[in-house]
């Protein structure tokens, strides 16, 4: 798949990344980060969990309210970071089809992708922290792909 991130994918890799060292994962044990890329700016989060498992956010949530409370109303792409290899659930596939649109990508990485462990559709990638380097296993999706279909804004517009 041609990433139309290709300019930003290392920031955005490497803002996941970081996010995810800051989430609040007592119960799942589960840190993710998420990155989301919308008007040329990186707005990150990380997943907060509550013990009445409701009041949970997750990191792809976390994100997209930032970019959305800086004026963004159009997702360009999002990079999610667990060491599971966790795609988004199914909250936040609603909450991006607020936003998303058909060229929208999302790239899932999960750590430790030797070229042995290495799935047929991902590919090996590396971020770059200034204490490490993190060999990472990576799966990109246009939206359509992982959601193809979504209860979106246009099932309200009158006709």
């Amino acid at each position: 798949m041609n990433n139309p991130l290709a300019a930003v994918i290392a920031q955005l890799r490497s803002a996941a990344y970081q996010a995810s060292l800051h989430a609040y994962a007592p119960y799942s044990k589960a840190s993710l980060g998420c990155a989301v890329y919308a008007g040329g700016k990186v707005y990150a989060g990380s997943n907060v969990e509550n013990a009445s498992y409701g009041a949970t956010i997750c990191a792809e949530r976390a994100a997209i309210w930032q970019a959305v409370n800086d004026g963004q109303r159009k997702l360009d792409g999002l990079y999610l970071y667990s060491a599971a290899g966790w795609p988004p659930c199914g909250m936040c596939r609603q909450v991006m089809a607020e936003f998303a649109h058909a060229q929208f990508t999302i790239i899932l990485a999960r750590p430790g992708a030797t070229t042995a462990d290495l799935r047929p559709s991902e590919q090996s990638a590396e971020i770059k922290t200034p204490d490490k380097t993190i060999l990472v296993a990576e799966q990109s999706f246009f939206w359509p792909q992982i959601f193809p279909v979504s209860f979106n804004p246009q099932h309200l517009q009158k006709k």
